[in-house]
């Protein structure tokens, strides 16, 4: 049955080859000419970084984790150092707002054009917060795409844009603010942590002090130290020394593997390929775009020559009907 309301179809179109040959050669052509002359050229720029290490040595880990729990301080590794946390920055708005206010330079139209990031994009919007909403799902959907390798711990960064140079220089000052974030991100935790650390070493030195005078103040006062309280007294107050002066030795311990731990953190952010510029297109794929057109050429060639008939029969049979009446 369905081959039945086909076949009219089928039939028009060959009744009439020759005017939908042309059409379709026409179509065809300017289809070429539009995928290969006139639609735009992107190019991706290509990055992979690895976050730095958040620790030292095992050993140094366990030295540290060992001093940790003798004298209640927590352990003073970052977890930011992951690659779901770069991807996470990159995502913000912190960084995007940054990006986007940056000023670039493109040769373009045999001149150099200089201008900030957000109106290369050419948003046609005159509010200013509606420009910058498009602009971070531009950003996040069609020009900044990451990717983790599960493996390594590798993080891509794919920056696509109409020019090359821009492509490439995006790339680079993406990975450069991530840079500043992540050390700023650090060198606030590395001043809270190194502040804590400070405060617990003079509130013990003071203890261990006050320790030492209460003691010093008792063997002035007592000659004799026979008397079984006096022993007591004795026993507990050098217990008390012996325990301060073991918690400031390793919180001086930690201290010192507190600051040499981030005395080798230069750049939280380890480039391992660095953004180039792109020569060749990453898209359209011309092939497939000229395919997907042709394909929706002759649909439409097809659906116009059914239209066609079905008015024709229609206007037959309305012609029939008056002819009668």
């Amino acid at each position: 049955m369905q081959d039945n309301k086909l076949n009219p179809v089928f039939i028009f179109i060959l009744k009439h080859f020759k005017i939908n040959l042309f059409v379709s050669v026409i179509g065809l052509i300017l289809i070429i000419i539009y995928v290969f002359f006139f639609m735009e050229k992107y190019y991706t720029s290509k990055a992979s970084l690895l976050p730095s290490e958040t620790g030292l040595s095992s050993s140094l880990g366990g030295a540290l984790g060992s001093i940790a729990n003798l004298t209640g301080i927590m352990d003073m590794g970052s977890g930011i150092q992951t690659p779901e946390m770069y991807v996470g920055i990159i995502g913000s708005r912190k960084l995007q707002d940054a990006i986007l206010d940056m000023e670039f330079s493109v040769e373009y139209e045999g001149r150099i054009l200089r201008q900030k990031y957000i109106d290369y994009m050419e948003i046609d919007t005159e509010n200013s917060i509606e420009k910058r909403e498009n602009a971070y799902k531009l950003l996040n959907n069609e020009i900044i795409y990451t990717d983790i390798d599960a493996d390594n711990s590798i993080l891509s960064i794919e920056v696509t844009e109409k020019y090359p140079v821009l492509a490439s220089q995006l790339a680079d000052s993406i990975i450069s603010v991530l840079n500043d974030i992540v050390q700023y991100k650090l060198n606030s935790e590395y001043i809270e942590q190194s502040k804590y650390l400070n405060d617990r070493l003079r509130t013990i030195q003071d203890s261990l002090y006050l320790s030492e005078n209460n003691y010093k103040r008792f063997l002035e006062i007592n000659k004799i130290i026979e008397d079984p309280k006096n022993i007591i007294i004795d026993m507990q107050l050098r217990r008390n020394i012996t325990v301060y002066t073991t918690i400031f030795s390793e919180l001086r311990k930690q201290q010192e593997v507190f600051i040499l731990k981030n005395m080798v953190r230069l750049s939280p952010v380890k480039v391992l390929d660095s953004a180039s510029i792109p020569f060749r297109k990453s898209r359209p794929k011309r092939v497939l775009v000229t395919i997907s057109l042709t394909v929706i050429l002759l649909f439409i060639i097809f659906a116009f020559n059914a239209g066609l008939l079905i008015y024709k029969n229609k206007k037959n049979e309305i012609y029939e009907y008056l002819r009668n009446k």
